[in-house]
């Protein structure tokens, strides 16, 4: 569609809205059809007047807000302080197969995740770097030179590692490292 076309349709819609906005007022003006919506409106806007216009001292309001802000700390503190997270949240890193694994926990609107979930050498406690290319899934140790993972040989992927980090919380047979 062209814009003139696009222009022409809009006007005649503005046109055709006026038009019959102002054939109901006319039709409808006389008859009290709006009396209950308006009496509402109105009753809405003098209660809100009569609130606003209500006589009370600064000192008032400065204080109220003052012990809300205190009383919301307070509760913040107090349910950090009564175990806010799971025992399992220092468990950060264990051995699966051959390689160190490390990684932290995340709270999200489903549950704890694990998250930065990183392969670190056997030998050395270096972190692996990622050597895969489209066939082959390798990692090597930059201090070493030892390459894991070559094809056809068992691979500790990140997933299976999440899968048993998440099965020993589960049975609580995990201990606390960093």
């Amino acid at each position: 569609m062209s814009k003139l076309f696009k222009w022409i349709i809009g006007f005649a819609g503005t046109m055709l809205v006026a038009w019959s906005g102002s054939f109901f007022y006319d039709r409808t003006k006389d008859i009290p059809v709006l009396n209950y919506f308006t009496g509402g409106l109105r009753w809405i806007y003098d209660l809100g007047t009569k609130v606003l216009n209500f006589p009370i001292k600064v000192w008032v309001i400065v204080v109220s807000l003052l012990v809300i802000n205190l009383v919301i700390a307070l509760y913040r503190r107090l349910k950090d302080s009564a175990g806010g997270h799971p025992d399992f949240v220092g468990y950060k890193m264990d051995v699966f197969k051959k390689w160190i694994w490390r990684w932290d926990w995340r709270y999200e609107e489903n549950g704890w995740k694990v998250v930065s979930l990183i392969p670190y050498c056997p030998k050395d406690d270096v972190q692996l770097i990622n050597n895969s290319d489209i066939f082959n899934v390798r990692f090597y140790c930059p201090k070493c030179n030892t390459e894991f993972g070559e094809y056809r040989e068992p691979l500790e992927y990140s997933r299976d590692a999440e899968i048993l980090i998440l099965d020993k919380v589960n049975k609580k047979a995990f201990e606390k490292r960093d």
